[in-house]
């Protein structure tokens, strides 16, 4: 069985694709600590709860949205908020032939440069699109690594040097 929050994303999925829109609301929702602290202690009743989604949302946000916030709220589980997110945005990428990849990199890359590996990930893995989430990692020394799904692309010194050190080994 799928995790609770898998579920809760592909139902959203199945009524609206208004990601951008549920991702501003999560992000408003979970921004404010003592805000997300209130929405989610079993302390607030739920009419209380809904009363402050009602006063901060009801103008921001599409009654679908609202009212799944509510039914989170009721079944005391909006602390899945953030994880029906992700599983959400990774159920979009999957409607548009699109994935996400995480770039480490030793310093920040040129636009060019980051565009050239997108297009080349989507020819190797057949997608319209790979959105590039990008992490400098100075251990690196020089070059990337990128993961995409449960590939890994280590084009990296560190990498390399690794490597040269395995060969070395075996001789």
């Amino acid at each position: 069985m799928r995790p609770l929050e898998q579920r809760y994303a592909q139902a959203l999925f199945e009524l609206t694709q208004e990601e951008a829109q549920f991702r501003s609301d999560t992000e408003f929702l979970t921004g404010d600590s003592s805000l997300w602290k209130v929405l989610c202690s079993p302390c607030v009743s739920t009419a209380e709860k809904h009363a402050l989604l009602e006063r901060l949302l009801r103008d921001k946000t599409t009654p679908l949205l609202l009212n799944f916030y509510r039914l989170l709220c009721d079944r005391e589980r909006i602390f899945l908020l953030p994880r029906i997110l992700t599983c959400y945005h990774a159920l979009c990428l999957d409607a548009e032939q699109a994935a996400e990849a995480t770039l480490r990199c030793a310093r920040p890359l040129a636009e060019a440069d980051r565009e050239q590996l997108s297009q080349a990930l989507c020819r190797l893995h057949g997608k319209n699109r790979v959105e590039l989430l990008t992490r400098l990692d100075p251990s690196l020394i020089g070059g990337f690594v990128i993961q995409l799904g449960d590939m890994t692309y280590d084009k990296s010194v560190r990498g390399m040097l690794r490597g040269l050190q395995r060969s070395l080994k075996e001789r």
